[in-house]
């Protein structure tokens, strides 16, 4: 009994024991299930044993078997009938042969019941654990079930949902299944995907050749892809084309993936648009502009750069921009190389730190600014922008120059107007008095003056001229017929060491000027020239048409372009160096002995074009000679005219005609009217315009008005000119002066009539014919 009940309960344990580890959870019974199927058999074999007991009144043998029947049970109901048979016959021998051995008939009984009773429990019990295992099989079906169930829906809840165009497609190219996107894009409606509808005719037709390869397990992708929808619409897609395969590994259809990237692909058509305009903005500026990195390495650059330096875009990119632009220091600064010709040179630096220097290694000034920016990773870069200021700087010294030359011109026009009167004094009074002198000597003395005198006066018209206070007439000239005739006069004058080489333009344009100041102008550049080359040498006088554009070197700086004649005069004497090229137009500036050059001449002439609408360049370097060029715009306004010779002079006398002097000067009054009257003209004469006119109410004789302009008080000759136009109409008028000061009068009615003038100082011969030209012309027409 004790074996039994000992035996019973190892066998339980270890039940509970499997129980409690899930022993049964391999086939995917519940803890609940389990422990129910378990019950039922122990409680039919407690039936079983008490049964055997009481049916049978069995010994103590009967009740030691009964106590094996849980052992048997519980065996089978773990291991299957073969465990159940095998405890069943460990008992037994163990309780046949350790406690009980069979003596008796009812010994044999008791056992054969047993083993009855056993196959029956064993039988029953295995029945119970087969039933459990096909009930635990068909739960885990179910559950497997559920979870693929969920999963599909998830998979197509994805699918449905996704941001993108997603579809999944059999080997027939059936829809199976498609998301939002993708039925909205390609008209499927609100028909479901999964009826197998064939939809490939809304798609692209890249997509239907994409599918046939996936068919044939290749992958298919394109990044970006113009597609056009049902609707009409056109959209920027992304999309790959992949198959996918059954549980076989064959292929069971495609699966396509496409992404609208329209908006992107705006973004970065604008982005790309945005730069192209900004590169096209920085390539369409004249000035350079520099992109480098943080230490000053050139990262990119614009087309105008290379054309600024010099250098080439390739020889530039990822050299240190100190290449080009660097520190000026007054001691270490680069020099210009021997021989270097440049407009743009003449003047220093506007920036004193900062300068440019070209491949050649010449500087020149520039306008320097630099931006620091961080890029989109955090790295530090810097936009530089450089201006080439050589040309702004020819403009600010051209500006200076011309409030130089107006500060120049106010002090000429007092010293012309008192140097003239002098000079009309002295060569009235010398030429007065020359018949009068019998002595030879004395004559070649007295004309030695008036030589030096007319001198005198043409240092006054170069002041007039620089002044811009002498009256231009211009007229339609042939540059080359006054090169042709002061070529004559200056061969003469330079000597035999220098070689004149004359080079004129057969189809030479006309231009407009005075020709007095172009025959000024030759002789100033010839001198000058002639000067340069002490020890002799060759000059080439040329003529050229030339047309400049606007976008030229010269004519930006100048702001001038079009067609113009060009006069050159280029020597080869000792050249200028840069201090001396940036004072040659300056007034008075000279590096010739006093004796030889007033300073003048070089301002004149810069004078001279700038009242044409022309300009003046000058190139030279030491040991190199100069080049200087005149540029005279062309004159388009009418016929070419051939220039007449200069009518030679004769000295008219008068017929007794009454002449009024009108002169605030009493000593150049007194010698005027002495001249008059040698040339044979009765004289009257006034100090002020009142009196003049005062005199001209009173005597009807008067058949000519001889004026200064320039007089005492608020009137000039002008307002005499007026009143006689008004009042004797008849009257002639002849205005003479050192220099015109114009009609400053507030009047409104200008003389009608053209005036004549006379410049001052004048000859007696010129002073007759002028008179008696004044005097033969008719007032009233």
């Amino acid at each position: 009994m004790v074996c039994g009940v000992s035996t019973m309960g190892a066998f339980g344990y270890l039940t509970d024991l499997l129980i409690r580890r899930d022993g049964w959870v391999h086939r995917n019974v519940g803890e609940q299930s389990t422990y129910g199927w378990v019950a039922l058999p122990l409680v039919l074999t407690a039936l079983a044993v008490i049964a055997h007991c009481a049916i049978f009144k069995l010994p103590e043998a009967g009740h030691t078997y009964a106590t094996l029947y849980f052992a048997v049970a519980t065996s089978a109901l773990l291991g299957g009938y073969r465990a159940a048979l095998v405890a069943a016959a460990a008992t037994v021998a163990s309780a046949f042969w350790l406690f009980n051995p069979v003596q008796t008939i009812p010994d044999v009984t008791v056992l054969a019941i047993f083993i009855v009773n056993c196959l029956l429990v064993t039988g029953i019990c295995h029945a119970i654990s087969v039933v459990n295992l096909r009930a635990a099989e068909a739960q885990a079906e179910a559950h497997h079930a559920l979870q693929l169930l969920k999963s599909e829906q998830l998979f197509r809840l994805f699918i449905e949902h996704a941001p993108a165009a997603l579809a999944l497609f059999d080997k027939n190219l059936r829809c199976l299944a498609a998301s939002r996107q993708w039925s909205d894009n390609y008209s499927l409606g609100d028909r479901a995907p999964e009826n197998g509808r064939d939809a490939t005719h809304a798609m692209p037709g890249d997509w239907l050749e994409a599918q046939r390869k996936a068919l044939a397990g290749e992958i298919s992708r394109k990044e970006e892809d113009l597609v056009v929808l049902p609707d009409g619409r056109e959209q920027w897609l992304r999309w790959e084309v992949h198959p996918w395969h059954d549980a076989s590994g064959s292929v069971a259809g495609v699966f396509i993936f496409s992404e609208n990237i329209t908006a992107q692909k705006r973004a970065a058509t604008a982005l790309e648009e945005s730069e192209l305009r900004l590169r096209a903005i920085v390539e369409s500026v004249e000035y350079a502009v520099i992109v480098t990195d943080r230490l000053g390495n050139i990262e990119s650059l614009n087309s105008a750069t290379p054309m600024l330096f010099e250098y080439s875009k390739a020889e530039l990119i990822g050299r240190n921009i100190d290449v080009i632009a660097r520190k000026h220091h007054a001691q270490g600064a680069p020099r210009v190389p021997k021989g270097a010709m440049s407009e743009g040179d003449d003047a220093p630096p506007a920036n004193p730190e900062i300068e440019g220097i070209r491949k050649n290694g010449t500087p020149f000034p520039i306008d320097y600014m630099a931006t620091e920016w961080n890029d989109v990773h955090g790295q530090a870069h810097r936009t530089v922008t450089i201006y080439d200021i050589s040309e702004r700087q020819a403009v600010d010294e051209e500006l200076a120059r011309a409030g130089r030359m107006e500060a120049v011109g106010r002090l000429a026009g007092g010293i012309a107007h008192d140097f003239g009167n002098l000079l009309a004094i002295i060569i009235g009074n010398l030429e007065l008095a020359e018949p009068h002198i019998p002595e030879a000597k004395a004559r070649v003395m007295i004309r030695k003056a008036l030589e030096a005198a007319a001198r005198g006066a043409g240092f006054t018209r170069q002041l007039l001229t620089l002044a811009k206070k002498r009256q231009s007439e211009f007229e339609e000239i042939d540059l080359n017929q006054h090169v042709s005739a002061m070529a004559v006069l200056l061969e003469h004058t330079l000597g035999s060491n220098v070689h004149l080489h004359i080079g004129l333009a057969s189809d030479l344009w006309i231009t407009r000027a005075d020709p007095v100041e172009v025959d000024s102008a030759i002789i100033n550049l010839v001198m000058n020239a002639g000067h340069a080359m002490p020890n002799g040498g060759t000059m080439h006088i040329e003529t050229r048409n030339v047309t400049l554009d606007a976008k030229g070197k010269g004519a930006r700086a100048r702001k001038k372009s079009g067609d113009f004649v060009r006069i050159t005069v280029r020597d080869t004497g000792v050249g200028m160096t840069k201090e001396v090229r940036r004072l040659a137009f300056e007034p008075f500036f000279t590096t010739h002995d006093k004796s030889v050059g007033t300073g003048l001449g070089l301002p004149s002439v810069y004078t001279f074009a700038q009242a044409c609408g022309g300009f003046v360049t000058l190139e030279s370097a030491v040991g190199k000679g100069t080049i200087v060029e005149i540029h005279l715009p062309r004159f388009s306004g009418g016929e070419r005219k051939t220039c007449a010779k200069p009518p030679k002079f004769v000295r008219v006398r008068g017929h007794g005609e009454v002449i009024l002097v009108v002169e605030d000067n009493v000593s150049v009054r007194e010698v005027t009217i002495e001249r008059l009257e040698r040339l044979g003209y009765v004289t009257r004469s006034a100090g002020s315009v009142a009196e003049a006119c005062q005199i001209l109410r009173e005597d009807a004789r008067i058949a000519l008005v001889f004026s200064d302009i320039v007089l005492t008080g608020s009137k000039t000759g002008y307002d005499i000119a007026r009143w006689v136009e008004r009042n004797r109409p008849e009257v002639r008028i002849l205005l003479t002066t050192s220099y015109d000061i114009g009609d400053s009068s507030n009047e409104k009615a200008a003389p009608s009539r053209p005036i004549r003038k006379l410049s001052k100082p004048y000859s007696e011969t010129r002073l007759a014919n002028e008179i008696r030209r004044a005097l033969d012309t008719d007032p009233l027409r």
